[in-house]
């Protein structure tokens, strides 16, 4: 019996990323808690490069906002995309 243990299979899916304002392109996972890790880690390291406390705070909060935002639509894409697929296979 041959084990497929340890080896890599290419993934058959897209996968999604989100990209912040600077750039980045953080990969959508379906983990909200890992998400939410990566959404908040990233946002520190914007807020981080700043030396004001109250612009630190906001620059954080936008920053995270912006990408829970583009969470939102992208899975709000995804499930309406599904829906389409099913509703054009019952015709």
């Amino acid at each position: 019996m041959i084990s497929d243990r340890g080896r890599q299979r290419p993934s058959t899916s897209i996968q999604k990323v989100i990209v912040c304002e600077c750039g980045a392109e953080i990969l959508l996972i379906p983990d909200v808690k890992e998400m939410d890790r990566a959404i908040v880690y990233h946002a520190e390291c914007h807020a981080g490069k700043e030396t004001d406390p109250v612009k630190a705070k906001a620059l954080f909060e936008q920053i995270q906002n912006y990408l829970v935002k583009q969470v939102l639509v992208v899975t709000s894409e995804e499930e309406f995309e599904k829906a389409n697929s099913k509703r054009k296979e019952g015709f």
